[in-house]
C-alpha cells in the first residue's frame, strides 16, 4: 500500500513540476514579443505631414509613373495640381495640358482642392491673389512668356468667386472658391501682351473684381 501511495505522490509531482515548466515557457514567449515590440521603430506617415510652402518643386507622387511613362520625371509644385515636366505643365496622361480648354478638362491645367492659405504663403513661386467683393488684391501680374504661372487665389469675403481670363487662349485657366477657401492653378504663360482677367460670378466684375496679366 505505502509503494502504491508513494507512486501516485511522485505522479502527481511530475505533473505538477511540467506545468510549472510549461507556465515558464509560455510566460517567457509572452515577455520576448512584448520587448520585440517596444523595440520596432515607429515609421513617421510622412503622407499625414501638413505642407508648409516651398519654391523647391516636390517630388511627384510615384503612382504618376504607373498613370503614364511620360510623368516619370515629372514633379508637383502644388500639392493637387497639375504635374509639370521640364517647366511644362502635363496633364495626367503624360501630355502638354492645353490652356485653352474647357475649365478642369482632362488636358486643361487643372486646379487644386481647397488648401490651406498658409501652405502657399512662403512659396515666392506662388501669385497669391484675394478676392472680395472690393476686388483683386493684387489686380496686376507680370509674367515672362512660356513660363510657369502659379496663382493661389483666396475668398476673403462670404461670396463664391471664380477666376477667369476674358481671353480665350487661356479659357481653361480659372479657378472657383468658395467663401474663405483656397485654391490654386498652374500653367504656361502665353506669349505676350495683356490679359485680363475677372470674377466670372455674375455681377461680380461689374462691381470691379477685374485685374490684368502682362505677358513680356
Amino acid at each position: 500500500m505505502e509503494n502504491n501511495q508513494n507512486k501516485t505522490n511522485n505522479s502527481k509531482r511530475v505533473w505538477i513540476l511540467f506545468g510549472l515548466l510549461v507556465l515558464i515557457v509560455v510566460v517567457a514567449i509572452i515577455v520576448t514579443n512584448i520587448n520585440k515590440k517596444k523595440a520596432s521603430p515607429t515609421i513617421p506617415n510622412e503622407q499625414g505631414a501638413e505642407s508648409t510652402g516651398t519654391t523647391t518643386p516636390k517630388a511627384a507622387p510615384a503612382d504618376l509613373g504607373l498613370i503614364s511613362p511620360a510623368l516619370k520625371d515629372a514633379v508637383i509644385m502644388i500639392p493637387g495640381a497639375s504635374p509639370v515636366k521640364n517647366n511644362v505643365v502635363m496633364t495626367m496622361k503624360g501630355e502638354v495640358a492645353s490652356n485653352n480648354a474647357a475649365p478642369m478638362a482632362p488636358n486643361a491645367p487643372q486646379q487644386t482642392e481647397a488648401i490651406t492659405k498658409a501652405s502657399v504663403a512662403n512659396d515666392n513661386s506662388v501669385n497669391k491673389i484675394d478676392v472680395s467683393e472690393q476686388g483683386f488684391n493684387p489686380n496686376y501680374l507680370k509674367v515672362r512668356a512660356g513660363s510657369l504661372v502659379n496663382i493661389a487665389i483666396t475668398s476673403t469675403d462670404s461670396y463664391t468667386h471664380i477666376f477667369a481670363f476674358k481671353d480665350a487662349s487661356l479659357s481653361a485657366v480659372a479657378v472657383g472658391v468658395g467663401p474663405g477657401e483656397t485654391r490654386a492653378i498652374i500653367f504656361n504663360a502665353p506669349k505676350a501682351g495683356t490679359y485680363e482677367f475677372y470674377c466670372n460670378v455674375p455681377g461680380h466684375s461689374m462691381r470691379g473684381e477685374m485685374g490684368k496679366m502682362v505677358v513680356n
